[in-house]
């Protein structure tokens, strides 16, 4: 009897987890990627952005790539780029496995657009949102507006420089194909 009831509770907590799981589905990315082939941008480093004169100073890293996916590094409470290097690297496994450090970009004209994941609680679904960047040279970047819905009509001027970095991160990852 006991086994039978055991049966019958994992049978409906597999149907109730299955039900959630498409229920509370991620938000589908609405770009597609496509190959980057211009030279408005550099691939051969990361692009970043240092806040100095907060209370706690950070660097906060992307990588693009040629087949069209961005990686957010994530920030890193330096603003030394060795360090910040060092602190990439050594953190490269918990970056990779994270869906919401992989996006897509394009790029119209003069401007770079990126679409990524961002957390939504309390679902447990991620959401997707764009940003807006100015492409002022191939080495410099200024971010200038998201479309979130709690900072859409927020303006920013946020500048992010390139470095070139030999040991660029891989783009593979099992988030976007």
């Amino acid at each position: 009897m006991k086994t039978i009831i055991l049966f019958i509770l994992t049978i409906n907590l597999s149907m109730c987890m299955s039900c959630c799981s498409s229920l509370f589905s991620d938000e589908k990315l609405s770009m597609q990627r496509k190959d980057y082939n211009g030279d408005e941008l550099r691939i051969d480093g990361y692009y970043y952005h240092q806040e100095e004169n907060v209370k706690y100073p950070h660097t906060t890293v992307m990588f693009f790539y040629r087949n069209g996916i961005v990686l957010f590094a994530g920030s890193s409470f330096s603003c030394n780029l060795d360090t910040v290097e060092m602190d990439i690297l050594n953190r490269i496994e918990i970056i990779k496995n994270n869906k919401m450090n992989w996006g897509l970009f394009e790029i119209y004209n003069s401007e770079l657009v990126i679409e990524e994941y961002y957390d939504n609680p309390p679902s447990s679904a991620l959401k997707t949102m764009k940003s807006f960047y100015e492409i002022n040279n191939d080495t410099t970047i200024i971010f200038r507006r998201v479309d979130h819905p709690g900072y859409k009509d927020k303006i920013h001027n946020t500048m992010y420089h390139f470095k070139h970095f030999a040991n660029k991160l891989d783009s593979t990852n099992v988030f976007i194909k």
